[in-house]
């Protein structure tokens, strides 16, 4: 049975060679292929998962929310590239679970929308400025 300490391992795996998993290296191919992951545990109905409250946990750290903006999406505008996102995640994920543990999935939003109001105001905010686009416009 996958726990913890797996899929660290499998998400270090993952990251340090994403061409063996999806082909390239592609954090839009990887965040696929790990909600694949996730996907198969939620209907094998194992209460493990992994990625429970990330989404939240990536817009406290980087104080950005948005419907546009996906982890994957908020990611490339802090890192710059695939490559550097793929090197960064192993150990996001680190934090996020440390977290999570301490403080719980409600921690997490809690503290998202404290940050959020604090730098904008209200319970979402964007970049002004970015070279990321949604996907949906990716693929014009």
């Amino acid at each position: 049975m996958l726990d913890i300490l797996d899929f660290k391992r499998l998400l270090t795996n993952i990251c340090d060679r994403p061409g063996m998993y999806v082909g390239r290296p592609s954090l839009a191919d990887v965040s696929l292929y790990l909600a694949g992951i996730c996907h198969g545990l939620r209907l094998a109905d194992v209460k493990f998962r992994p990625f429970d409250g990330f989404m939240q946990w990536i817009e406290m750290r980087f104080c950005i929310s948005h419907p546009a903006w996906h982890w994957t999406r908020i990611l490339e505008h802090v890192y710059g590239s695939d490559l550097a996102c793929l090197q960064a995640l192993p150990s996001l994920y680190d934090e996020f679970v440390t977290d999570r543990e301490h403080v719980g999935i409600e921690g997490i939003k809690a503290e998202t929308e404290r940050r959020l109001w604090e730098k904008y105001g209200q319970n979402y905010g964007e970049p002004a400025e970015t070279k990321t686009k949604p996907r949906s416009e990716e693929s014009q």
